[in-house]
């Protein structure tokens, strides 16, 4: 953004890979980041040493060639500690083939598991279960990014104020909200 000579602060939606991505801006750049949108996203701790998954931290295919992003789990951790600010994180309702650990018989458990973790960012957190979508909730529900977004922003401009446990605007899109923390 400072190329493009846009000024911050800004709220990141990202989907599925891009949450290593907004998550890492976030931490490296905490005063540049409003709040976050984390779509069906991609946890960090899915390259921690440890994790099952030893081949996600493979470099990643790009279309400007792979893309190593073996050094997100010692950067960002379990975070970053977005304090307040608001973030509000959707979930797939339904377990598909696109989702990212569908190949693994404990897949679908570290998913969930790692999506009520990033509801944790935040004391402003939502965390919204996206009912009728598999992992590619913007093709499958774009309304529940959209009404996410619209509540993590309104949050933002008036001085991160709380959204409540979920906002009536996600339940209007099918969303449901399983936990959440705000204050």
């Amino acid at each position: 953004m400072d190329t493009v000579g846009e000024q911050g602060p800004f709220l990141l939606v990202a989907h599925s890979y891009g949450g290593l991505v907004a998550r890492t801006a976030a931490t490296l750049r905490p005063d540049e980041v409003a709040g976050m949108v984390l779509v069906d996203a991609t946890s960090p701790l899915v390259l921690a040493p440890g994790s099952p998954y030893p081949d996600a931290a493979e470099p990643w295919p790009g279309e400007r060639g792979p893309t190593d992003i073996s050094a997100v789990p010692d950067l960002v951790g379990n975070g970053p500690d977005m304090g307040s600010a608001p973030v509000v994180v959707l979930q797939a309702g339904i377990w598909d083939d696109d989702s990212p650990l569908a190949f693994s018989d404990t897949g679908e458990a570290d998913w969930e598991a790692w999506q009520r973790q990033a509801a944790t960012l935040s004391r402003n957190a939502v965390h919204g279960v996206v009912v009728d979508a598999g992992h590619m909730i913007p093709m499958h529900n774009p309304d529940a990014v959209v009404a996410a977004t619209t509540a993590a922003a309104a949050s933002s401009r008036n001085g991160n104020a709380a959204m409540g446990e979920c906002p009536a605007a996600l339940g209007e899109t099918g969303v449901t909200c399983p936990q959440s923390q705000t204050g």
